[in-house]
């Protein structure tokens, strides 16, 4: 391994928890074994970058680019890797495959189709608003940015995170969505407050006064914006990132509360 691995370190000083720095650097000595010069750049994103991850719970969520596309020994390196780092560190789930920067960037090139851009723009807006590099070089202003219009937000945001709450709910009988409940109760109740802070911060979007997916940056505009909510968003707060005591009562008395924002804030984005 080259001994100027450290040297293109980004932003570790932004983590609140020591375990996910430790985290974190490990995977990048990892990609930059593997991938060498042709590694780019790794971003953090998700709740790790919020600092609302909590160890044994979140999955580490990383982007990575490199140069050229993906060969066929990348794909054994990451399984192989991958299977290590979960016996180190279990829970995590943190290596991927990385993106060629070549292939997400054909997104805005003039004759790219509906789909790619999407793609695309869906990856500008992480880097932008949900993401903090910590290596390597920063991609962003190489990326598009959506439009913040109502139905962008409904799309692409709102609809999987209100399915989602609705199928918590018993109100729709599949979960059409790429993401899943605990069954455990205080991680379902951590689970389902976070869908109320995306749903809060879709409206913000909305409004163009959207500062990021944080709950620290959307609660407090929601509650001064809306004090018929404000009960429901202290307990969001309390909510959504600590692991507080639970039971199946607690769950439903929030869950019902839950579906009543989601559908009042479909109605502001129609």
């Amino acid at each position: 391994m080259k001994s100027n691995t450290s040297d293109k370190y980004k932003n570790l000083h932004l983590f609140d928890d020591q375990y996910f720095v430790q985290l974190i650097q490990r995977h990048i000595l990892e990609y930059h074994a593997h991938f060498a010069e042709r590694l780019i750049s790794i971003y953090v994103w998700g709740s790790v970058h919020r600092n609302e991850a909590i160890q044994g719970v979140s999955d580490l969520d990383l982007y990575s680019f490199i140069r050229g596309p993906l060969k066929k020994n990348d794909h054994q390196w990451c399984r192989e890797t991958q299977e290590s780092l979960d016996r180190e560190f279990p829970y995590t789930h943190g290596l991927t495959l990385p993106r060629s920067i070549d292939d997400v960037l054909q997104g805005r090139q003039p004759g790219a189709n509906k789909d790619m851009r999407s793609r695309h723009q869906a990856f500008g807006f992480r880097l932008h608003y949900d993401a903090t590099l910590v290596w390597g070089n920063d991609l962003t202003e190489e990326f598009e940015l959506p439009t913040f219009i109502p139905s962008w937000v409904r799309k692409y945001f709102h609809q999987s995170a209100l399915n989602l709450t609705r199928y918590a709910a018993g109100l729709e009988k599949e979960n059409t969505t790429d993401f899943s409940l605990p069954n455990e109760t205080r991680l379902r109740l951590r689970k389902l407050a976070r869908l109320g802070v995306l749903g809060g911060a879709c409206l913000l979007m909305a409004q163009g006064r959207f500062r990021s997916l944080k709950g620290v940056d959307t609660i407090p505009m929601l509650k001064a914006s809306y004090p018929q909510w404000t009960d429901f968003l202290d307990e969001t707060r309390e909510l959504y990132i600590h692991l507080v005591p639970s039971s199946n009562e607690r769950v439903s008395r929030y869950l019902s509360q839950l579906v009543k924002w989601m559908d009042w804030i479909e109605e502001q984005l129609k």
